[in-house]
Protein backbone atom coordinates (compact mmCIF):
# COMPACT_ATOMS: atom_id res chain seq x y z
CA UNK A 1 0.00 0.00 0.00
CA UNK A 2 3.31 2.52 0.90
CA UNK A 3 4.39 2.15 -2.62
CA UNK A 4 1.08 2.51 -4.59
CA UNK A 5 0.25 5.49 -2.60
CA UNK A 6 4.09 6.77 -3.09
CA UNK A 7 3.16 6.09 -7.17
CA UNK A 8 -0.15 8.13 -6.60
CA UNK A 9 1.54 11.42 -5.02
CA UNK A 10 4.59 11.51 -6.93
CA UNK A 11 2.39 11.56 -10.37
CA UNK A 12 -0.02 14.35 -8.56
CA UNK A 13 2.85 16.47 -7.81
CA UNK A 14 4.58 16.03 -11.11
CA UNK A 15 1.16 17.03 -13.06
CA UNK A 16 0.38 20.05 -10.96
CA UNK A 17 3.97 21.00 -11.87
CA UNK A 18 3.31 20.51 -15.67
CA UNK A 19 -0.23 21.91 -15.71
CA UNK A 20 1.41 25.64 -14.20
CA UNK A 21 4.50 25.18 -16.29
CA UNK A 22 2.36 25.61 -19.30
CA UNK A 23 0.52 28.84 -18.26
CA UNK A 24 -1.25 30.89 -15.52
CA UNK A 25 -3.34 29.26 -13.35
CA UNK A 26 -6.59 30.51 -15.09
CA UNK A 27 -8.12 27.71 -16.35
CA UNK A 28 -11.36 26.56 -18.01
CA UNK A 29 -13.18 23.39 -16.99
CA UNK A 30 -14.90 21.04 -18.97
CA UNK A 31 -17.31 18.09 -17.54
CA UNK A 32 -18.29 15.10 -18.92
CA UNK A 33 -19.79 12.56 -17.10
CA UNK A 34 -16.79 10.90 -14.46
CA UNK A 35 -14.57 12.70 -17.13
CA UNK A 36 -13.28 16.35 -15.74
CA UNK A 37 -10.42 18.40 -17.72
CA UNK A 38 -9.17 21.79 -16.50
CA UNK A 39 -7.39 23.73 -19.43
CA UNK A 40 -5.14 26.74 -18.74
CA UNK A 41 -4.11 30.01 -20.90
CA UNK A 42 -1.40 27.89 -22.48
CA UNK A 43 -2.75 24.73 -23.43
CA UNK A 44 -1.67 23.16 -20.09
CA UNK A 45 -4.24 20.83 -18.72
CA UNK A 46 -4.95 17.96 -16.30
CA UNK A 47 -7.54 15.62 -16.71
CA UNK A 48 -9.39 13.10 -14.32
CA UNK A 49 -11.33 9.49 -15.92
CA UNK A 50 -10.14 10.70 -19.40
CA UNK A 51 -10.18 7.15 -21.09
CA UNK A 52 -8.26 4.03 -21.11
CA UNK A 53 -6.04 1.49 -23.17
CA UNK A 54 -6.72 -1.99 -24.18
CA UNK A 55 -3.36 -4.39 -24.77
CA UNK A 56 -3.73 -7.34 -26.95
CA UNK A 57 -0.62 -9.55 -25.54
CA UNK A 58 1.47 -12.03 -26.92
CA UNK A 59 3.22 -13.33 -23.90
CA UNK A 60 6.26 -15.43 -23.51
CA UNK A 61 9.19 -15.70 -20.81
CA UNK A 62 12.76 -14.82 -20.53
CA UNK A 63 15.30 -15.23 -18.17
CA UNK A 64 17.78 -18.66 -17.32
CA UNK A 65 15.36 -21.13 -16.91
CA UNK A 66 13.30 -20.53 -19.50
CA UNK A 67 13.58 -23.42 -22.27
CA UNK A 68 11.24 -25.77 -20.65
CA UNK A 69 8.70 -22.58 -20.59
CA UNK A 70 8.92 -21.93 -24.55
CA UNK A 71 5.45 -20.70 -25.53
CA UNK A 72 3.14 -21.01 -28.91
CA UNK A 73 0.56 -19.40 -30.72
CA UNK A 74 -1.14 -22.68 -31.85
CA UNK A 75 -4.61 -22.71 -31.05
CA UNK A 76 -3.90 -18.93 -30.24
CA UNK A 77 -2.61 -19.62 -27.42
CA UNK A 78 -0.55 -16.85 -25.13
CA UNK A 79 -2.29 -14.41 -26.44
CA UNK A 80 -3.60 -12.22 -23.46
CA UNK A 81 -5.50 -9.09 -22.83
CA UNK A 82 -4.97 -6.02 -20.51
CA UNK A 83 -7.00 -3.17 -19.77
CA UNK A 84 -6.32 0.29 -18.43
CA UNK A 85 -8.10 3.27 -17.48
CA UNK A 86 -6.94 6.73 -16.72
CA UNK A 87 -7.09 8.52 -13.61
CA UNK A 88 -5.13 11.46 -13.66
CA UNK A 89 -3.16 12.99 -16.75
CA UNK A 90 -1.32 16.43 -16.73
CA UNK A 91 0.50 17.71 -19.77
CA UNK A 92 0.88 20.26 -22.76
CA UNK A 93 1.68 20.08 -26.57
CA UNK A 94 5.45 18.14 -25.80
CA UNK A 95 4.55 16.00 -22.84
CA UNK A 96 1.78 14.26 -20.72
CA UNK A 97 2.46 12.46 -17.42
CA UNK A 98 0.00 10.28 -15.72
CA UNK A 99 -1.90 7.57 -13.26
CA UNK A 100 -3.86 4.62 -14.55
CA UNK A 101 -5.95 1.87 -12.89
CA UNK A 102 -6.31 -1.57 -14.70
CA UNK A 103 -5.85 -5.51 -15.15
CA UNK A 104 -3.98 -7.66 -16.84
CA UNK A 105 -5.08 -11.52 -17.45
CA UNK A 106 -1.96 -13.18 -19.53
CA UNK A 107 -2.27 -16.36 -21.10
CA UNK A 108 0.88 -19.32 -21.48
CA UNK A 109 0.56 -22.23 -24.24
CA UNK A 110 3.62 -24.26 -23.80
CA UNK A 111 5.54 -25.95 -26.58
CA UNK A 112 5.96 -29.38 -24.90
CA UNK A 113 4.40 -31.14 -21.88
CA UNK A 114 5.41 -28.85 -18.76
CA UNK A 115 5.03 -30.46 -15.52
CA UNK A 116 5.62 -28.29 -12.68
CA UNK A 117 5.85 -29.99 -8.71
CA UNK A 118 5.30 -28.14 -5.71
CA UNK A 119 7.52 -29.56 -2.33
CA UNK A 120 7.90 -27.81 0.69
CA UNK A 121 10.97 -25.22 -0.20
CA UNK A 122 10.55 -25.06 -3.95
CA UNK A 123 8.90 -25.39 -7.29
CA UNK A 124 10.77 -27.99 -9.88
CA UNK A 125 9.93 -27.86 -13.51
CA UNK A 126 10.18 -30.86 -16.01
CA UNK A 127 9.04 -32.19 -19.54
CA UNK A 128 7.08 -35.21 -19.27
CA UNK A 129 8.55 -37.50 -22.47
CA UNK A 130 7.19 -40.84 -21.96
CA UNK A 131 3.96 -39.72 -19.79
CA UNK A 132 0.71 -42.39 -19.78
CA UNK A 133 -1.27 -40.26 -21.91
CA UNK A 134 -1.51 -38.70 -25.52
CA UNK A 135 0.20 -34.62 -25.88
CA UNK A 136 -0.35 -33.87 -29.12
CA UNK A 137 0.21 -30.09 -29.05
CA UNK A 138 -1.11 -28.86 -32.78
CA UNK A 139 -2.97 -26.10 -33.60
CA UNK A 140 -6.01 -27.12 -33.26
CA UNK A 141 -6.20 -30.09 -30.74
CA UNK A 142 -7.64 -31.18 -27.58
CA UNK A 143 -4.58 -31.57 -26.07
CA UNK A 144 -2.14 -28.28 -24.90
CA UNK A 145 -0.48 -27.54 -21.54
CA UNK A 146 -1.02 -23.89 -20.54
CA UNK A 147 -0.82 -21.10 -17.47
CA UNK A 148 -3.21 -18.34 -16.91
CA UNK A 149 -1.98 -15.33 -14.72
CA UNK A 150 -4.12 -12.34 -13.62
CA UNK A 151 -2.82 -8.93 -12.24
CA UNK A 152 -3.79 -5.85 -10.90
CA UNK A 153 -2.21 -2.97 -12.28
CA UNK A 154 -1.21 0.38 -11.26
CA UNK A 155 0.88 2.08 -13.90
CA UNK A 156 2.66 5.77 -13.96
CA UNK A 157 4.71 7.02 -16.70
CA UNK A 158 4.76 9.78 -19.28
CA UNK A 159 4.30 10.53 -23.13
CA UNK A 160 6.49 12.12 -25.03
CA UNK A 161 4.49 14.00 -28.19
CA UNK A 162 5.97 14.60 -31.41
CA UNK A 163 4.22 15.53 -34.55
CA UNK A 164 4.65 12.19 -36.05
CA UNK A 165 4.41 9.99 -32.90
CA UNK A 166 3.87 9.65 -29.20
CA UNK A 167 6.71 7.84 -27.39
CA UNK A 168 5.08 6.10 -23.94
CA UNK A 169 7.30 5.45 -21.14
CA UNK A 170 5.85 3.56 -18.30
CA UNK A 171 6.15 1.66 -15.05
CA UNK A 172 3.59 -0.73 -13.61
CA UNK A 173 3.03 -1.64 -10.13
CA UNK A 174 1.88 -5.49 -10.36
CA UNK A 175 -0.34 -7.68 -7.40
CA UNK A 176 -0.94 -10.75 -7.99
CA UNK A 177 -4.81 -11.86 -8.41
CA UNK A 178 -5.21 -15.50 -9.88
CA UNK A 179 -3.70 -18.29 -11.31
CA UNK A 180 -3.63 -21.37 -12.93
CA UNK A 181 -1.74 -24.46 -14.64
CA UNK A 182 -4.08 -26.82 -16.73
CA UNK A 183 -2.95 -30.24 -18.61
CA UNK A 184 -5.52 -31.23 -21.49
CA UNK A 185 -4.51 -34.80 -22.67
CA UNK A 186 -6.03 -38.14 -24.26
CA UNK A 187 -5.96 -41.18 -22.60
CA UNK A 188 -3.50 -44.25 -24.07
CA UNK A 189 -5.97 -47.55 -23.23
CA UNK A 190 -6.39 -47.58 -19.45
CA UNK A 191 -3.57 -45.67 -18.74
CA UNK A 192 -4.22 -42.88 -15.58
CA UNK A 193 -2.61 -39.52 -14.88
CA UNK A 194 -3.00 -40.14 -11.38
CA UNK A 195 -3.11 -36.63 -9.53
CA UNK A 196 -6.09 -35.27 -7.04
CA UNK A 197 -6.34 -32.60 -9.93
CA UNK A 198 -7.56 -35.17 -12.71
CA UNK A 199 -10.78 -34.24 -14.14
CA UNK A 200 -12.92 -36.53 -16.27
CA UNK A 201 -15.63 -34.43 -18.96
CA UNK A 202 -16.79 -37.38 -20.57
CA UNK A 203 -19.78 -36.57 -21.94
CA UNK A 204 -18.46 -33.36 -23.96
CA UNK A 205 -15.60 -34.38 -24.58
CA UNK A 206 -15.71 -38.06 -24.64
CA UNK A 207 -14.34 -40.13 -22.32
CA UNK A 208 -10.93 -40.93 -23.67
CA UNK A 209 -10.11 -36.91 -22.90
CA UNK A 210 -9.64 -35.67 -19.32
CA UNK A 211 -7.59 -32.33 -17.90
CA UNK A 212 -5.73 -32.06 -14.74
CA UNK A 213 -5.89 -28.94 -13.36
CA UNK A 214 -3.89 -27.02 -10.29
CA UNK A 215 -5.96 -24.08 -9.18
CA UNK A 216 -5.75 -20.68 -7.76
CA UNK A 217 -6.22 -22.10 -4.16
CA UNK A 218 -3.38 -24.33 -5.02
CA UNK A 219 -1.18 -22.33 -7.70
CA UNK A 220 -0.95 -19.20 -5.62
CA UNK A 221 1.27 -21.11 -2.86
CA UNK A 222 3.73 -22.19 -5.77
CA UNK A 223 6.44 -19.40 -4.37
CA UNK A 224 4.84 -16.60 -6.76
CA UNK A 225 6.25 -13.02 -6.23
CA UNK A 226 2.82 -11.80 -5.73
CA UNK A 227 4.53 -8.08 -5.85
CA UNK A 228 6.39 -7.41 -9.03
CA UNK A 229 7.04 -4.50 -11.19
CA UNK A 230 6.98 -3.85 -14.89
CA UNK A 231 8.68 -1.39 -17.41
CA UNK A 232 7.47 -1.06 -20.17
CA UNK A 233 7.79 1.49 -23.82
CA UNK A 234 5.47 2.07 -26.48
CA UNK A 235 5.49 4.03 -30.05
CA UNK A 236 2.07 5.60 -31.25
CA UNK A 237 2.23 6.49 -34.53
CA UNK A 238 0.02 8.85 -36.61
CA UNK A 239 -2.49 7.30 -38.51
CA UNK A 240 -4.52 9.59 -40.78
CA UNK A 241 -4.73 12.01 -37.91
CA UNK A 242 -5.13 9.98 -34.81
CA UNK A 243 -3.01 8.08 -32.89
CA UNK A 244 -5.19 5.42 -31.28
CA UNK A 245 -2.96 2.53 -32.36
CA UNK A 246 0.26 1.46 -30.74
CA UNK A 247 2.58 -1.14 -30.84
CA UNK A 248 5.93 -2.12 -27.49
CA UNK A 249 7.39 -4.11 -25.00
CA UNK A 250 6.75 -5.15 -21.42
CA UNK A 251 8.82 -6.65 -18.86
CA UNK A 252 8.30 -7.70 -15.84
CA UNK A 253 11.47 -7.31 -13.18
CA UNK A 254 10.63 -9.53 -10.82
CA UNK A 255 11.02 -13.23 -11.71
CA UNK A 256 7.99 -15.22 -12.06
CA UNK A 257 8.65 -17.11 -8.82
CA UNK A 258 10.76 -15.83 -5.64
CA UNK A 259 14.15 -16.03 -5.86
CA UNK A 260 16.06 -19.43 -5.22
CA UNK A 261 12.71 -20.93 -5.06
CA UNK A 262 11.76 -21.78 -8.71
CA UNK A 263 12.93 -21.64 -11.72
CA UNK A 264 14.50 -17.77 -13.08
CA UNK A 265 11.42 -16.49 -15.48
CA UNK A 266 10.51 -13.29 -16.54
CA UNK A 267 7.29 -12.50 -17.93
CA UNK A 268 7.66 -10.41 -21.27
CA UNK A 269 5.00 -9.50 -24.14
CA UNK A 270 4.93 -7.37 -27.58
CA UNK A 271 1.66 -5.72 -27.50
CA UNK A 272 -0.34 -3.96 -29.77
CA UNK A 273 -2.46 -0.91 -27.70
CA UNK A 274 -5.79 0.79 -28.95
CA UNK A 275 -7.72 3.67 -26.71
CA UNK A 276 -6.10 6.56 -25.47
Amino acid sequence: MKTKTTYFFAVLILSISVFYASGQDTASYHKKGLSRKWINEKGGYISLFSGGVNYLDFNYFMGDDNENFKTTLKGLGSIGNSHEISIVTAGNRHIAMFLNLGYSIRYYRFEKNLMLTKSDNSVEDQIVENQPYAFKNKFFSWSKNKMVLGYLVIPVGFDIKTKFADLRIQASYLRYLSGKHKLKYNIIDDGVFENKGDVTIGWLAGDDRQKFKTPNAEFKDYFLNKNNFSVQIMLIPDISGDKNTGIGFRYDLKPLFIEDKGPDIHEVSVFISSGN
